[in-house]
């Protein structure tokens, strides 16, 4: 079969961006008709990574929009980011979710924007702008490499973590090795700060620039220098999209849109995600006004290089004029202030709690999974303290009836809305409306559940009803 551009993929009638598609554009007259279809996508992202769940996310919309489309994710499928890139390029995969940093490394520039340094640099723009009318211009340049961009998604903030001391002046990495996943925009602006960027586990690295979520061998960061955010493309082989009905290329659209909303709605802030790092022990200092001011000079010539190829200006002065127009997130400056304690959860629901669950009323709740209703039903004892929750779970049905579990997370109370915060990973939340009783026992109700599988929420309204308070 003759490979055909998106030029051509829209000479037949076949919309090519998600916006385009909602306010409209010719349909072929005879559209091929909707059979079965099987469907690769490959990503560099774990399936327990924020990006792994954004894939299951977008995967479950498409079956929910179109069971006649099955998807099979190829979690860590590619060796590093461009590969993946290369992989849905050359149409040995069918879809792609990759960084938008890394399709740079294939020439495709309109999405350098997004990574240009220290211009997206709060949760707030960065969700504004994966829900703008920008996303059409930033996802035009795939066509070079004969990709359909389906949408963007916002992931997390990056910052640059180390061991000693927290990097706060740009001269903190003359010299040093960066660990930083490749990018063209990226790496030219780590070179200008004299370091070395390398993406290879095998060599030894001073700097990691990451996530709070995501650090896993570094405790020390600033956290008011925000390099950029990490977005997450969806992309679909032109090819591939040959194969499709028009029903089944509007489904593919609607289901990233969802993704899109889906995680501007439920990825934690980076105050949050700072919050969480703190109480696992990270530490946060602050760059002082006049760093800051160096960090700019820096990137400065790094950002007109990047102006001066293709659409890349129009984006980036498009996105300064967003970020006037956007109340500025808090700097974080230290760990108390990235959370919590008496700012976000405060002592008012601080307490030890207790309270049971039974495979029957659980099973009651509508609930038929005997495995996930085995590990759940037991006895809990709970502690509420300055925004940090312990639980102490003893199993009491199933084959591990008889052990007990522990762990940890962290809440945040707003109003009467409580947002527990299971761990890191996109979408392992439940937010609930809670009322402290007489006797200071917390009722529940009205529960919002970051899973989308009915059966969560469902478990939420026994576990997450009623906790007796005994301490």
């Amino acid at each position: 079969m003759i490979r055909m551009s998106a030029g051509t993929l829209r000479a037949m009638g076949v919309c090519v961006t998600l916006v385009t598609l909602l306010v409209g554009c010719a349909r072929p007259a005879e559209p091929r008709s909707a059979e079965p279809v099987h469907l690769t996508l490959v990503t560099y992202d774990g399936a327990d990574t924020p990006g792994g769940a954004l894939v299951k996310h977008f995967v479950e919309e498409v079956q929910r929009a179109d069971p006649s489309i099955t998807i099979t994710p190829d979690f860590s499928g590619a060796p590093h980011e461009p590969d993946a890139v290369t992989a849905v390029s050359s149409g040995t995969a069918d879809l792609a979710m990759v960084a938008s940093r890394a399709f740079d490394t294939a020439g495709v520039t309109t999405l350098q924007a997004l990574n240009t340094p220290l211009l997206i640099d709060t949760t707030s723009l960065a969700n504004a702008v994966a829900t703008s009318d920008l996303v059409p211009d930033l996802l035009a340049g795939l066509d070079e490499i004969e990709l359909i961009g389906l949408g963007i998604a916002p992931e997390g903030m990056r910052h640059l973590f180390t061991e000693a001391k927290a990097v706060t002046d740009v001269n903190d990495l003359r010299g040093t090795v960066v660990r930083s996943p490749q990018s063209e925009a990226v790496w030219s602006f780590l070179t200008a700060t004299r370091a070395t960027p390398i993406f290879d586990d095998s060599m030894s690295y001073d700097v990691s620039e990451s996530q709070y979520d995501l650090e896993l061998k570094f405790d020390q960061t600033a956290g008011n220098l925000t390099l950029f955010p990490k977005y997450d493309v969806i992309v679909l082989n032109e090819e591939s999209a040959l194969e499709l009905s028009t029903a089944q290329l509007e489904s593919l659209w609607t289901a990233a849109s969802e993704t899109t909303t889906w995680a501007v709605a439920t990825t934690d802030s980076d105050a949050a995600r700072a919050e969480v790092f703190c109480a696992n022990g990270g530490k946060i200092a602050a760059a002082t006004p006049a760093e800051l001011e160096e960090w700019q000079a820096v990137a400065r010539p790094v950002v007109q290089d990047l102006r001066s190829v293709g659409t890349t200006a129009d984006l980036i002065d498009a996105i300064t004029d967003m970020k006037t127009g956007i109340d500025a997130d808090d700097p974080i400056t230290n760990c108390a202030g990235a959370g919590a304690a008496e700012s976000t959860a405060g002592p008012r629901l601080n307490g030890t709690y207790e309270f049971s669950a039974t495979p029957r009323e659980i099973g009651r709740a509508g609930i038929h999974d005997e495995a996930f209703i085995d590990i759940n039903a037991g006895d809990y004892r709970i502690v509420l303290e300055n925004g940090t929750l312990t639980r102490t779970h003893h199993l009491t049905s199933g084959t591990r009836a008889g052990e007990q579990e522990s762990d940890t997370a962290s809440y945040t109370l707003n109003g009467d809305r409580v947002t527990f915060r299971w761990s890191p990973q996109a979408g392992d939340y439940t937010e609930a409306k809670v009322v402290v009783q007489d006797d200071g026992s917390l009722k529940f109700t009205d529960w919002v559940e970051g899973w989308t599988e009915p059966k969560f929420l469902l478990l939420d309204k026994v576990v997450l009803s009623y906790w007796e308070r005994v301490e």
